[in-house]
């Protein structure tokens, strides 16, 4: 293995891998493909519905999509089939068909003015969810909650992304937020159709796939363990990101998966104590009838002794 990789920092600066773990070189990525005029750009931080966007364009338009990223689903062959994933365009393989319609996944800060749908999603949650998954891929390096959320890894920060594309003040630009994608899907589904031109075959909502075990999840919003964040995390993204919060309407407070998250703990906590204290129950139980097992057995057997 060569010397530690240099990263995409926030603002695009270089970083050096020891000081903000991250699960892939930023240099594998096809960075090189020269992408067609009429690409549409489907942008978002990462775990903030992208791929269930992509469901929704494959399943209710029949639009089949790509990704700047080689090998984005990591082989999934289920994923790849729900959201119309065509894994040559991360090659410069394009399609006549995906020429019709270019749209390509993104997670990288803006480089050119084409089209664009970028969907946000609680800063919070994103945060959260992106630590689990990076979790559930069993990295080989030690990524931390607190490094998510300042930005030390190649996607940089929430809110950093979200400025950079500023998707309410960019031209052509469709902004969607990820809660509304399941919620208002009727709305998000209309919307698509008149930015996109087309119209839906199909308009019923896509059914996310369930989760299989520890591994990282792409299409089950919630989906993937994630932990609530601690007091020193929440007050550290408070003073990074709670400006944009604001902005967009988003609670200051916990939001109701870390709520769930935080309950499901404290069920798991009890659980664990009650067991503890059944053990202790019981053992202290075997103790103090001890005398009386003897004196039981002594009476049953003793005399036949």
């Amino acid at each position: 293995m060569g010397p530690s990789p240099s990263l995409l920092g926030p603002s695009g600066s270089r970083i050096d891998a020891s000081a903000a773990p991250v699960p892939r070189d930023p240099l594998d990525i096809g960075h090189s493909v020269t992408w067609p005029a009429e690409t549409v750009w489907l942008a978002s931080w990462p775990r903030s519905g992208n791929s269930y966007l992509r469901s929704i364009l494959w399943t209710c338009f029949g639009l089949q999509t790509g990704s700047v990223y080689p090998d984005d689903l990591r082989g999934d062959a289920e994923v790849a089939a729900q959201t119309g994933h065509l894994e040559g365009v991360a090659h410069g393989a394009f399609s006549q068909e995906f020429l019709k319609l270019p749209l390509v996944k993104t997670h990288d800060l803006p480089i050119d003015g084409r089209r664009a749908i970028y969907v946000v999603r609680n800063g919070r949650d994103s945060c959260r969810s992106l630590f689990g998954y990076w979790g559930a891929e069993g990295l080989q390096v030690e990524v931390t909650l607190e490094d998510v959320i300042a930005g030390r890894h190649m996607f940089g920060s929430w809110s950093e992304h979200y400025l950079a594309w500023d998707p309410e003040a960019r031209p052509n630009t469709l902004s969607l937020r990820f809660e509304d994608l399941t919620k208002d899907f009727g709305g998000t589904l209309k919307r698509l159709a008149a930015f996109l031109d087309r119209t839906p075959r199909c308009t019923e909502a896509p059914r996310p796939i369930a989760a299989r075990g520890d591994a990282p999840n792409w299409l089950s919003p919630g989906a993937t363990a994630v932990r609530a964040m601690t007091p020193a995390e929440d007050a550290l993204f408070q003073s990074l990101h709670g400006h944009l919060m604001e902005r967009l309407g988003y609670p200051a407070g916990a939001t109701t998966s870390e709520l769930r998250a935080e309950a499901a703990a404290a069920r798991e906590e009890a659980a664990a104590a009650k067991d503890e204290l059944a053990s202790v129950k019981s053992s202290i139980s075997w103790h103090l009838t001890k005398p009386l097992r003897k004196m039981a057995s002594f009476v049953r057997y003793g005399r036949h002794g």
